[in-house]
């Protein structure tokens, strides 16, 4: 006779039947350790592979307008002018020559699609034309901006008690990360018409009128378009809004305006300031400098907050436009008479792109 044995189930403390199943504390804490170890490797790769992603997609903004400038020097046969000073922003009716009040960001508006904005206010009367210009001032556009820094940004006017000359009141205006290469020589801050003669040795510059045979060190070897300096506790343009109206002391003032007013710091960049080219290894200032909360408005290399230096948010370069519609990527630590050189249209000294 075969006698079953009955095995009884565990009991658990509670005197039922069934254990209770899961990690102990132990384990529970191994795994989330493991976790933070596989985040703390993956991280910097991720990183890594979002700022290649935004590094193209800037030099992708770039490309577009050296193309929307090739289509400009094709239609006019000369390149953006930089428009008149700061207190004037582009007119529809003024043309695309030295006549025209607005910078090179508002003359290639209508290169790239974008007319409607390029012709706001277009044959109005006074003073409809002035309130229509002031919101145009306003209108934002990604491909103004770059990715790793900001998207397209409106803010602000620093100083609300500007007067602008063919506008009314401007409260709030389109910033852009992109500067016109004035040269090698910084030209004077004039609110005024263009300087005539003009000693900018840039391509872009107040009243520039620059065609191809005004470049003779070369289309290829020649600086049209950079990345401007600017720090990150500026990236904001609302973080230095004034208070009761006054003027925002601490703002950037080479970003503290609209991108389509005309010749100025917001939407000019230089890469020297001198009559011949600096000494190789003689210092930091004029290279292009990367963005980082580094400096005041009395201790940046140029002394005004980077004001007149290009620069970008990238980790080891920034990017300009040649005068040929490529698009370069030049080192913070380029050699200072090498920048020099490609920021002047006619310096007459070989240099090669590093």
């Amino acid at each position: 006779m075969r006698i079953l044995r009955m095995q009884s189930k565990p009991q658990n403390e509670s005197g039922n039947g069934d254990v209770p199943k899961g990690f102990t504390l132990v384990e529970l804490l191994v795994v989330i350790a493991i976790i933070g170890i596989l985040i703390a490797l993956l991280l910097p790769a991720i990183q890594a592979a979002r700022e290649a992603a935004r590094r193209s997609q800037c030099k992708n903004n770039l490309k577009q307008l050296g193309v929307a400038a090739q289509t400009h020097l094709s239609a006019q046969k000369f390149f953006p002018t930089g428009g008149y000073g700061w207190q004037w922003v582009g007119d529809p009716d003024r043309g695309y020559g030295s006549n025209q009040t607005g910078g090179w960001q508002y003359c290639l508006l209508a290169f790239l699609e974008l007319g409607h904005v390029h012709d706001i206010g277009k044959g109005l009367p006074d003073p409809q034309k002035r309130d229509a210009l002031a919101k145009m001032c306003a209108y934002p556009y990604p491909i103004f901006n770059c990715p790793t820094r900001r998207g397209a940004t409106v803010g602000p006017y620093g100083d609300p008690t500007i007067l602008n000359v063919n506008t009314s009141l401007l409260t709030q205006g389109a910033r852009s990360d992109y500067a016109g290469n004035g040269g090698s020589l910084v030209a004077p801050n004039t609110p005024g018409p263009p300087r005539n003669p003009n000693p900018s040795t840039g391509v872009i510059f107040d009243g520039s009128q620059i065609k191809v045979r005004d470049i003779p060190d070369g289309l290829s070897k020649t600086y049209l378009i950079g990345e401007k300096c600017l720090q990150p506790q500026h990236y904001d343009p609302n973080a230095f809004a004034s208070a009761g109206g006054g003027v925002a002391a601490n703002r950037n003032w080479g970003d503290d305006q609209s991108m389509y007013q005309g010749a100025d710091y917001d939407t000019l960049r230089w890469a020297g300031d001198t009559l011949s080219p600096p000494a190789a290894g003689s210092g930091t200032n004029w290279q292009p400098v990367k963005d980082e909360n580094h400096f005041t408005s009395t201790g940046a290399p140029d002394g005004q907050w980077g004001i007149t230096l290009f620069g970008s948010a990238h980790p080891s370069g920034s990017f300009f436009v040649m005068c040929d519609g490529s698009v370069q990527s030049i080192a913070y630590s380029v050699d200072r008479p090498v920048h020099w050189k490609l920021a002047n249209r006619k310096d007459g000294y070989e240099v090669n792109l590093p």
